[in-house]
C-alpha cells in the first residue's frame, strides 16, 4: 500500500513555500526541504502533527494513499 507526501501540492495548492513551512513550524528545514523533494518521503507523526496544528488541516492533506498501479506508471 504505497503513501505519498504532499508537501510539494500542499505548498503550491496554497501558494506557500517550504521555507515558510519551516519557519513558521517547529519542523526542521532539512525535514521540510526533503519531504518538499521526495514525496516517498513519510513525515513523522510529530510532523504530520506540526503541519496539521499550524495550518488546520487534516493529516489527509498532507499524506495520500495511492494505488500501486498509478506508483508502477
Amino acid at each position: 500500500m504505497p503513501v505519498i507526501n504532499r508537501l510539494k501540492e500542499f505548498c503550491e495548492e496554497r501558494e506557500i513555500t517550504a521555507y515558510s513551512i519551516q519557519r513558521d513550524t517547529s519542523v526542521s528545514a532539512s525535514t521540510i526541504y526533503r519531504l518538499h523533494k521526495d514525496p516517498s518521503l513519510m513525515p513523522s507523526s510529530s510532523t504530520i502533527e506540526a503541519l496539521c496544528d499550524y495550518y488546520r488541516v487534516q493529516p489527509t492533506e498532507i499524506i495520500r494513499w495511492v494505488p500501486d498501479e498509478v506508483i508502477a506508471a
